[in-house]
């Protein structure tokens, strides 16, 4: 039987795969690594891969030395807020391109993708004179509202796609029992597209989560 050679596909797939996996893990195991010297080891040259002293103190002042408890309550009530709300405002958009017969759907999605490219750098003098006119600087609205608008596209053109592989038939199968097309949206459609729903979610939470610039 002929040896196998290292560049054959299953080694290339695997090499692809190691790839990708120290990519995503290394800057992680990084971070915990840098978070266990202390500050000569972080500022001395040459680097140092391995903490020598490891110490747990700098987790001790992160508590202690800031409020990192409230800064991280904030930051959850931002981001699930505008999770919740870029849901529910997708959803009634992407089941209108997906079911209804709207005129220039096309030109409806491709201005949906146009709007997610502007650089968010370009609308921060707009949306700060707007929440100054509204009296919500320093509050949660004034993060989660715009979040909401930046998440929008993503979250709609994700729901777009599952709900269109939904079969219509069982839509008409609700109404005909009774339910009304919003019944039939939150009651038939919502939950099959329910992987394409916590896809949409999650990208919008990681996005308002790691959302800097505007905070």
């Amino acid at each position: 039987m002929r040896e196998q050679s290292f560049w054959s596909a299953p080694m290339l797939r695997w090499a692809a795969a190691a790839m990708v996996v120290f990519n995503g893990f290394f800057p992680a195991v990084w971070i915990l690594f840098t978070s266990l010297k202390t500050e000569t080891e972080l500022v001395q040259k040459p680097i140092t891969w391995w903490p020598e002293n490891p110490m747990l103190g700098n987790y001790v002042r992160a508590f202690t030395d800031q409020p990192l408890l409230h800064y991280m309550k904030n930051s959850v009530i931002v981001a699930t807020g505008a999770t919740v709300l870029s849901l529910l405002v997708a959803a009634f958009a992407a089941y209108a391109i997906a079911r209804l017969n709207l005129k220039r759907r096309e030109l409806i999605l491709t201005c949906i993708v146009a709007s997610s490219m502007f650089p968010l750098v370009t609308l921060l003098v707009p949306i700060f004179e707007t929440m100054r006119a509204l009296g919500w600087l320093n509050t949660y609205m004034a993060l989660i509202l715009p979040y909401v608008v930046l998440n929008l596209p993503v979250c709609t053109l994700v729901l777009v796609s599952f709900f269109q592989s939904i079969p219509r038939d069982l839509e008409n199968a609700a109404m005909i029992d009774g339910c009304t097309r919003l019944g039939a949206l939150w009651h038939v459609v919502v939950p099959l597209a329910a992987p394409g729903v916590f896809t949409a979610g999650i990208l919008a939470f990681v996005n308002s989560w790691d959302e800097f610039l505007l905070a």
